[in-house]
């Protein structure tokens, strides 16, 4: 029985560690799809938290412990660019990993796509995760995308 149970285990968690890795975002936005922005975290009494979706987009900046919130939206046009954008950066190839080093006083990087209330895929870097060399331009390149497109369009 243990000869049989073993690899049928090592398949199944082969099957949903690569399932978790084919995550690719739709070429247009779905109605309940939204992607959520973070920065924040350490020492900096800072955080960006950014929120996109059909029906409105949100951008609330912490500085110095005071909020300012701002709502803004973009069409379906708008939109279906930021996934084109995002998908030009292969935002949807880039993994994260437990890190395994205790890291302190690190801010958190994170971009998360939603369909409805449930998270479908968040990669993120901070204390407890790294992104994986290969990708972290890439990375770079989506999160500060997404965040001057925020600030633009909360002016």
């Amino acid at each position: 029985m243990k000869y049989i149970l073993f690899p049928l285990t090592l398949f199944l968690f082969a099957c949903f560690v690569e399932h978790k890795a084919k995550y690719e975002l739709p070429l247009t936005w779905p109605k309940n799809f939204s992607i959520k922005v973070y920065e924040g975290g350490g020492m900096n009494n800072e955080s960006n938290n950014i929120s996109f979706s059909k029906n409105s987009c949100q951008y609330i900046l912490m500085k110095e412990g005071v909020k300012n919130s701002k709502n803004f939206k973009l069409s379906d046009k708008q939109l279906n660019e930021v996934l084109a954008k995002l998908i030009s950066f292969n935002v949807d190839k880039i993994q994260s990993q437990k890190s395994d080093e205790i890291i302190h006083d690190k801010e958190t990087k994170s971009i998360c796509f939603y369909t409805g209330l449930n998270q479908d895929r968040c990669i993120e870097t901070g204390a407890t995760m790294l992104i994986l060399p290969k990708h972290s331009i890439n990375f770079n390149n989506s999160f500060n995308y997404l965040l001057a497109l925020a600030e633009e369009k909360s002016k």
